[in-house]
Parts: C-alpha cells; sequence; structure tokens
C-alpha cells in the first residue's frame, strides 16, 4: 500500500499569465531539493491538447523548491507533496515578447543586446537580433553591442504582446594609413569625448562598422585618409569626422 500510494503522486505546474489563467507553458521546470539545492527532477513544461499541463510523478517524501527557467526565473520554495494525491503546483509567470529589429541589408553579420531588469547591473540575457524571446512582464534596460553602443532604458514587455526595438542601420568607415598602426574610436557626448574602442589595424586600410550619427573622432596613428559611407537611412546626416 504505501509502495503504491508513493507511485500514485503526482502534481502539476501551472505558470500564471496576469490574469492568474496557466497558460503560460514551454519552458523548462526543475525541482530542488529545498535543503541541500540539489537538482531532483527537470523536465520541459508543455500543455496538452486540453489546455492542462503535464502530470508527473514525484516523491512525496521530499521538500522542494520550484524553479521555472523563464527571463527572469520564478520560484516558489517549501512545496511539499501528500501521498497518493495530486498536487497543483502554481508559479506567477506573466510573459510577454521582445523583438529586437535591424534592416536586414546592414553590414552586421551578427549583432547582440545585453538585456537586463531596470535599474539592475546583473546581465538577464544576451539577445540576437532578428530573435523574438520571451520575458517577464516588467520594465528592462537594453544595451546593444555595436559601435557606439546604444542603450534603451525602460523598454516595457506587457501580457501576450510582442515589443518591437529598432536601432538605426549602420555605416561604414573607411581608414587609410600610410603604414599599420593603432588608435582609438571617439565619441563627443556633452562636449567631452568619450573612448569607445580600440583598434589595431594590420593593414593600411580598414573598414569598422558604425552607428550613424555618433562618431566624433578617430585617434590613429599615421592616418592617411578617412571615409564613412553611411547606410541609405542616413546619407543625408554624414556624422563629422575629424583625424589626428
Amino acid at each position: 500500500m504505501i509502495t503504491q500510494a508513493l507511485n500514485n503522486t503526482t502534481a502539476q505546474v501551472n505558470l500564471l499569465d496576469i490574469q492568474s489563467h496557466p497558460t503560460e507553458t514551454n519552458t523548462s521546470i526543475t525541482f530542488y531539493d529545498q535543503r541541500s539545492g540539489a537538482v531532483l527532477y527537470n523536465f520541459m513544461h508543455t500543455i496538452n491538447a486540453k489546455g492542462v499541463p503535464d502530470t508527473v510523478q514525484i516523491d512525496p517524501l521530499g521538500m522542494y523548491r520550484v524553479t521555472a527557467h523563464t527571463f527572469p526565473s520564478v520560484s516558489k520554495d517549501s512545496v511539499t507533496l501528500t501521498a497518493g494525491k495530486h498536487t497543483v503546483i502554481a508559479l506567477d509567470a506573466p510573459q510577454g515578447d521582445l523583438q529586437l529589429k535591424i534592416d536586414s541589408a546592414n553590414e552586421y553579420k551578427k549583432l547582440y543586446a545585453i538585456v537586463r531588469k531596470h535599474g539592475e547591473k546583473a546581465t538577464l540575457n544576451v539577445q540576437e537580433f532578428s530573435d523574438i524571446t520571451r520575458y517577464i512582464v516588467g520594465d528592462y534596460d537594453l544595451e546593444v553591442l555595436t559601435l557606439p553602443r546604444i542603450h534603451i532604458n525602460n523598454v516595457n514587455v506587457a501580457q501576450s504582446k510582442t515589443t518591437s526595438v529598432q536601432i538605426p542601420t549602420p555605416g561604414l568607415a573607411t581608414i587609410i594609413c600610410n603604414a599599420p598602426g593603432y588608435g582609438d574610436i571617439l565619441v563627443e557626448k556633452d562636449n567631452k569625448l568619450e573612448w569607445v574602442d580600440r583598434i589595431s589595424l594590420n593593414s593600411v586600410k580598414e573598414s569598422i562598422v558604425l552607428q550613424p550619427d555618433s562618431i566624433a573622432s578617430f585617434s590613429v596613428l599615421r592616418i592617411h585618409k578617412l571615409s564613412f559611407i553611411p547606410s541609405k537611412k542616413h546619407s543625408e546626416s554624414l556624422p563629422e569626422l575629424a583625424s589626428v
């Protein structure tokens, strides 16, 4: 009888949307031992054709911390089950989508953005442009890994909606030197020059992908010629470039 009760102990994890309906899914779930932190169970959360989350067999003798690996993750501590019964475990996990966009005709082979919870320094995710990624509803800060970097704060992700963020199409800066050299890319902000990137010119001609309307100066040894080819959308606003 004890063995039968243990074998008949089941659970389901309901991932609740903002209306407290169990509609969220397609994320991995982990059951940790509450005391030791050891991983005991892990499975991919799905919903069947009737709209009911999967039923899984769980040992009722333990106490668990249940985590849904969303962005950011959500957890419930001190979860216990009753032997021979079915237990429903609910986690608040309302989600929406974030889409990062740039014109397909651009100079980047791959482009990424660091996603952080608004006001926090810790990296939550590194998302590739053109991807659509789900996040817990709320506000997020983006740091796009362009030259120079683009900071976009307070991006709101709402329940079951897609928030699209699009950045300007970049241009191409070409540096021609009398001989290979090295130097810095600088950007002007508030009447000051800020460092953007250090470049090493292994040949007398180098091309660098840059965002438009921002680069103020190149400081490069033995520079001979500097040109900037903006994107078609920004050809009317060629940034002023100074060389030394």
